[in-house]
């Protein structure tokens, strides 16, 4: 797999707020910010977190997809 079959440009999604004190797993709506269609975390440069925040993030979403507020894949629709 190249790196531009992976990459996400920025555009594609709509203004992140960059500033979040805490991520709290039970706080779906929050979560659900920084993730993509298919629910997978969103990378640092499209989220444009700090290392903190972003490790912070995808704690809170591994938190909530094993109590199962979560899901931890969506399958596909073609």
């Amino acid at each position: 797999m190249c790196i531009r079959d992976s990459y996400i440009p920025r555009d594609t999604y709509e203004k992140l707020p960059k500033e979040v004190k805490n991520f709290d797993f039970v706080d779906i709506e929050t979560l659900n910010v920084y993730l993509d269609d298919q629910k997978r975390i969103l990378p640092r440069r499209v989220t444009e977190l700090s290392i903190r925040n972003q490790r912070r993030l995808t704690k809170a979403v591994k938190r909530a997809r094993l109590l199962g507020l979560l899901p931890f894949t969506v399958q596909a629709e073609y």
